[in-house]
């Protein structure tokens, strides 16, 4: 395997492991991204004992691991994270709360996952959004402009501030509520569902990459710490422990 990166051999793996292709592609996504962004240590490692907790082609894997997955792992990380930045982390705990509740079997309706989720990503895509180097394009863009139209030095660097900085905070809310209401939207519907499909299409590797950039911690051990946890989420399915 190339370090890093799913081998042919590995995707159709994932792909044989179970029915459906929305399943093995929710697995492709993550971990691939995992593989992508984790350690060459813990990529050796985890590789082989990821394959042993992959079920069998006529074994479904319930959609309980992907709640306990998303409860114990994602949403705890983005917890942890506006904890942080000094974020209030009440609307993440409720994300977390349907997760869980999901994994007892607890059906959640649609609108129910969506009025959760849309709060929740709106925070996670406006803090993850990478405001320093928009800040930095926009000031070169306006800095350009006031040298071309002759601002003196004091007006020129008032323009520049201040255009980068509107300019940057409208990128901003456009981008999160932008992700936000698609994502929730499609999240919502592959929760409520439990549908393998739906969520792959929702790219869900795109996601998990917004709410690691929202933490502070360094991105390699979360990537290896998301890795470990779907691993005991696999184990948890198959009754198994390392």
């Amino acid at each position: 395997m190339m370090p890093g990166h799913l081998d042919q051999a590995w995707e159709e793996e994932l792909g044989s492991s179970s029915s459906g292709a929305g399943k093995s592609g929710w697995l492709q996504q993550i971990v691939g991204l995992i593989l992508d962004e984790s350690d060459d240590a813990f990529r050796s490692r985890w590789v082989g004992g990821l394959r042993n907790d992959l079920p069998g082609s006529d074994e479904p894997m319930p959609f309980e691991v992907v709640h306990n997955w998303y409860a114990s792992a994602v949403s705890s990380l983005v917890i942890e994270s506006c904890e942080q930045r000094g974020l209030s982390v009440q609307i993440h705990l409720d994300v977390r709360d349907l997760h869980r509740r999901a994994s007892r079997g607890q059906a959640v309706a649609e609108d129910e996952w969506h009025r959760t989720l849309e709060p929740a990503m709106r925070v996670v895509y406006e803090h993850s959004y990478p405001r320093d180097e928009a800040f930095a394009t926009a000031a070169e863009a306006a800095w350009r402009y006031a040298g071309s139209h002759n601002y003196e030095q004091d007006a020129a660097e008032t323009y520049r501030d201040h255009y980068a900085s509107i300019n940057t905070a409208a990128a901003v809310r456009l981008y999160s509520a932008a992700n936000a209401i698609a994502n929730s939207n499609a999240y919502a519907r592959a929760f409520a569902h439990e549908d393998y499909a739906l969520l792959s299409a929702a790219y869900p590797g795109a996601y998990l990459r917004a709410c690691v950039s929202l933490s502070r911690n360094d991105r390699t051990a979360v990537y290896v710490a998301l890795g470990e946890a779907l691993t005991d989420c696999m184990q948890g399915f198959r009754g198994t422990t390392d």
